[in-house]
């Protein structure tokens, strides 16, 4: 009996998990803000991208499915960069909040 690409599927699957895995042990990730609704962490997540950093929303598709009230009951909904990139981070949010805040000023 011939082998097919069906048969190494597993393997794959579990060399894939594993390699999952091992990243996860090596990058760290630091939650920077957390937000209650997913617009505001997206905006959040390109104000990041823009000054070159990478954030993540791990809540992302949960959120996108289950709307608002579920991420009122999780506490909101995550930003987090690498933990190298934390305290840029946190200092590009505060300096596009402190923008923010002064374009609303009539």
């Amino acid at each position: 009996m011939t082998s097919t690409h069906r048969d190494h599927q597993p393997e794959a699957f579990f060399d894939r998990l594993e390699l999952t895995v091992r990243l996860k042990q090596i990058i760290r990730m630091k939650t920077i803000a957390t937000c209650q609704r997913l617009i505001e962490a997206q905006i959040l997540q390109a104000a990041l991208g823009g000054s070159g950093i990478k954030a993540y929303l791990p809540e992302e598709l949960t959120a996108q499915t289950s709307g608002n009230t579920y991420n009122y009951a999780i506490g909101g909904l995550r930003v987090q960069v690498e933990d190298e990139d934390a305290d840029t981070a946190r200092e590009i949010l505060a300096n596009f909040n402190k923008s923010a805040a002064e374009s609303e000023i009539p």
